[in-house]
């Protein structure tokens, strides 16, 4: 969790930096981002993997407290105790998202520095 954790701060940090607006520059991060779609993919997979192992250990700890529960309440009592595996998926997704609007907002200013060049 801790690697996770490191990995989207990050990338938080990468995605809050500003970029000179010329060709050479907007390429570049056009490549660091597709790096980091991969990363931050892999990392998505990982914070689920370890999001379902949590639960499952969390029932299993939990089992005899809910039985008498319904359903749905069994099921938000262990989302309340996963609450930092959840938030880790939540963080991840929302950075892999950034990153996909990142990467095509700075295929719009490639394209528009670029017609500039033609002019």
């Amino acid at each position: 969790m801790k690697e996770l954790t490191k990995i989207a701060i990050k990338l938080e940090d990468y995605l809050m930096a500003d970029t000179p607006l010329n060709e050479g520059a907007l390429l570049l991060k056009l490549s660091e981002i597709n790096k980091y779609l991969v990363i931050t993919s892999r990392a998505l997979a990982e914070a689920k993997l370890y999001q379902e192992e949590t639960i499952a250990t969390l029932f299993t700890d939990y089992h005899l407290e809910m039985i008498d529960m319904p359903a749905s309440i069994a099921k938000e009592f262990l989302k309340g105790l996963n609450r930092k595996a959840n938030h880790l998926v939540n963080w991840l997704e929302r950075l892999n998202r950034t990153l996909v609007h990142t990467g095509e907002n700075t295929r719009a200013q490639l394209s528009f520095i670029q017609q500039q060049l033609k002019q």
